[in-house]
């Protein structure tokens, strides 16, 4: 007798235990759906992303982003209207965004011939010659940060059709070291010459 009462206030508190989790399982999951009702059903809610010290690191990132003088995007592929197109989307999509795209290069196609035999291991007179085509354009970006230049490419890139190949090449600005840069007297006294030369110029 003892031990089925015992069993059963087990069985009771498991009872309440479960019941409290699921009370709290549907209380968490009705706040997903009016945050998701709120803020649409794609974007997710999320506390920490609203904080100040996102903010203050995103600041941060945007203070030490270097500055592109020149990006250099290389796109090659076999058939010449699917890369002319691509090239086009590219174009248009910096454009739309305020990016300075100044030039688009025609780049010489490469042309590679294979003759090979037209049966596998007989009749070496009669060969059949296959030739590949490979064409290139060249897209030059000016003046892009860091920043700027990385979501642009990786956009460009997620939209890469089949076949066609893209390199990069970056150009970045740096500033002069101090051992190149000339000592302030020099500066003063190239100041003191053509202040000089201008008081020269005007009482003549």
């Amino acid at each position: 007798m003892a031990l089925r009462t015992v069993g059963q206030r087990f069985i009771n508190g498991l009872t309440q235990c479960t019941t409290q989790i699921c009370f709290q399982e549907a209380k968490s999951l009705r706040q997903t759906v009016v945050a998701r009702h709120i803020f649409g059903s794609r974007t997710g809610f999320r506390a920490e992303s609203f904080s100040s010290q996102a903010q203050t690191v995103g600041n941060n990132d945007l203070n030490d982003s270097s500055l592109y003088s020149l990006v250099n995007v290389k796109v090659k592929g076999n058939d010449e209207a699917v890369l002319k197109s691509y090239t086009h989307f590219v174009t248009r999509a910096a454009n739309i965004l305020n990016i300075d795209i100044s030039k688009r290069i025609l780049l010489p196609t490469r042309k590679e011939r294979y003759t090979l035999l037209k049966s596998p291991h007989i009749y070496k007179k009669h060969r059949a010659q296959y030739e590949i085509r490979t064409h290139a354009r060249l897209l030059q970006l000016k003046n892009l940060t860091s920043d700027t230049s990385d979501v642009f490419l990786e956009y460009i890139q997620r939209n890469l059709p089949e076949g066609v190949s893209m390199s990069v090449e970056h150009t970045a600005l740096e500033g002069m070291p101090d051992y190149l840069q000339p000592p302030l007297e020099a500066l003063e006294f190239l100041k003191r010459q053509a202040n000089e030369g201008n008081q020269l110029t005007e009482t003549s």
